[in-house]
C-alpha cells in the first residue's frame, strides 16, 4: 500500500491485475500516470475473477465458508505491489460484482476510486462507497462475449456463460449509473453510457495512452513481417482469418513473407492443425506468452501489424503497434476506428472478410514506401493524442476536479523516430 498519507489517495480497482491482456495494460498506463504526476498516492485493487479464486468464500469448498473473505497483499511477476480481494460465493459471476464489507473497508480508505475493469458491472462493488467513484470501460458483456458464445451449445463453459449472461447484462447497465464520471473509450461507449443515464453529462470519450519511449520505431529487417498480437486462444481475435489471410497472399509476396503471432496462452487446436497442413506452415511462427520487453521488439522487427479481430473496445495493440512506427490493418470491429485513419496510418476491413484483409496486406508488403509513410503518421498520431503525458492528463484533469487538486498540463510530446528512445 502507499506510503505517502500527506497526498489525496486513488485505488485502481481491476480484475486479472496479474493476467495480461488489455486491461492490466489500461491499469498500467493509467497507474504510472498517476505516480509520475506526483498530486496523488495510487494503489492497486485486484477483484476475483475465478470459480476458484484462493480468496474467495468458493460454495463448492465448505473450508472456506468459516474463513470468509480475504484481502491478500501480492506482487506481480515483475514486481508490482496489488491486493487482492476475493467474493462470496465467486462460482456465480454475478457474485463477484457485488459490494461486500471487507472490501467497503478497503475503499473508504481511498479519496477516490477509479475503476479499470473491461466492462461496466465491476462498479456495482461500489454501491455502498461514499467517495468520487469513476469509471474507465471499453465495452459491454453481450458484445464481449457474442463470439465466445457463438454456436451450438455443447460444452459446460457455453452453456454457464449463456446462464449468466443476462444477469451480468443486468449488472453492466446498472454498473454504468452508479459512477459519478465514465471514462469511455470508443464512441459508441459515450452514447450508450449517456443514453443509460439519461443524457447525463459524466460521459467523457477518454482513450487510454502507450509509452511512446518503450514502443518506438525501429528499422525493419528482413523478412517482412506480419505481426499479430492479442490473446492466442481467445475466439474473439478471430486468428483463423489472419492466418487465411496470410496464406492468400499473392505467391510472389508469400515466398517472401512471415507471420508472427505473439501473445498469452495457445492457440486453437483447430487452427494449429490448419497451419501444420499447410505448405506454407513453415512461414508461420506463434510465440507463446512473451515478455514485454520482447514485445516490444517484435514491434521492432514487423513490417505490418494486423488486427483480425470481432470486438475490441479500443484495441490497446493497434496503439502500441502505431507507437512503434508499424501501418495497421483491422477489422471494423470497434475500438480500432477511434485508432486507424484509413489511407493515412493503415486501413480499415469489414469484420471477417478475408479476402479484403488479404488484399490490404498485400498492398501494404508490396510497397516500402507506403509502409514507411502509413507508419510516421501513426507513430505522430499516437504521440500527438496517446502518450502518457497526452492521454493521462485527461484522467488526472478529473480527478483535480474531484479532489481539488492543481490543475494539470500535458508535457509537450517527444518525438523519436530515429529507432531508440528519445
Amino acid at each position: 500500500m502507499t506510503a505517502d498519507l500527506h497526498l489525496p489517495r486513488i485505488a485502481l480497482v481491476t480484475a486479472g491485475f496479474a493476467s495480461g491482456g488489455g486491461v492490466p495494460g489500461v491499469c498500467d498506463f493509467l497507474f504510472r500516470a498517476i505516480r509520475d504526476d506526483g498530486a496523488f498516492a495510487v494503489d492497486v485493487i485486484d477483484l476475483a475473477t475465478s470459480r476458484a479464486d484462493p480468496c474467495s468464500r468458493l460454495l463448492f469448498r465448505p473450508a472456506t465458508w468459516p474463513r470468509g473473505l480475504r484481502a491478500v497483499p501480492m506482487v506481480r511477476d515483475d514486481g508490482h505491489p496489488y491486493t487482492r480481494v476475493g467474493a462470496n460465493w465467486a462460482e456465480w459471476e454475478p457474485q463477484r460484482y457485488r459490494s461486500r464489507r471487507l472490501l467497503d473497508a478497503l475503499l473508504s480508505r481511498y479519496d477516490l476510486i477509479q475503476f479499470v475493469c473491461g466492462i461496466p458491472a465491476w462498479a456495482g462493488v461500489a454501491r455502498r462507497i461514499d467517495r468520487p467513484v469513476f469509471l474507465q470501460v471499453a465495452t459491454l458483456a453481450v458484445s464481449e462475449r457474442r463470439s465466445l458464445w457463438a454456436g451450438p451449445g455443447r460444452s459446460l463453459r457455453q452453456g454457464y456463460g449463456r446462464l449468466v449472461l443476462p444477469s451480468v447484462a443486468r449488472l453492466d447497465v446498472a454498473g454504468l449509473r452508479r459512477p459519478d464520471l465514465i471514462f469511455a473509450e470508443n464512441r459508441s461507449m459515450v452514447a450508450y453510457a449517456s443514453q443509460v443515464r439519461g443524457g447525463d453529462t459524466g460521459v467523457v470519450f477518454s482513450p487510454p495512452g502507450v509509452d511512446t519511449a518503450f514502443f518506438f520505431p525501429g528499422r525493419e529487417p528482413g523478412p517482412l513481417t506480419v505481426l499479430g498480437v492479442g490473446r492466442l486462444g481467445d475466439p474473439r481475435k478471430n486468428w483463423p482469418l489472419l492466418v487465411r489471410a496470410f496464406f492468400g497472399l499473392p505467391p510472389a509476396t508469400l515466398a517472401r513473407s512471415r507471420l508472427r503471432l505473439a501473445g498469452l496462452g495457445q492457440l486453437p487446436r483447430a487452427l494449429r492443425e490448419e497451419i501444420a497442413a499447410s505448405p506454407h506452415a513453415a512461414r508461420v511462427e506463434v510465440l507463446r506468452d512473451v515478455p514485454r520487453e520482447r514485445l516490444a521488439a517484435l514491434y521492432r522487427e514487423a513490417g505490418v501489424f494486423a488486427l483480425p479481430s470481432d470486438e475490441e473496445g479500443l484495441g490497446l495493440v493497434v496503439l502500441e503497434a502505431m507507437a512503434s512506427g508499424l501501418p495497421v490493418v483491422a477489422t471494423r470491429c470497434g475500438g480500432p476506428e477511434e485508432l486507424v485513419v484509413p489511407g493515412e496510418t493503415g486501413f480499415l476491413v469489414p469484420i471477417g472478410e478475408i479476402s479484403s484483409f488479404s488484399a490490404r496486406l498485400a498492398e501494404l508488403l508490396a510497397d516500402p514506401g507506403r509502409r514507411q509513410s502509413f507508419g510516421r503518421a501513426g507513430r505522430q498520431r499516437v504521440e500527438r493524442e496517446f502518450s502518457l503525458a497526452v492521454a493521462g492528463a485527461r484522467f488526472l484533469s478529473e480527478y483535480r476536479r474531484a479532489l481539488g487538486a492543481r490543475p494539470v498540463v500535458a508535457a509537450a510530446p517527444r518525438l523519436a523516430f530515429n529507432g531508440s528512445p528519445s
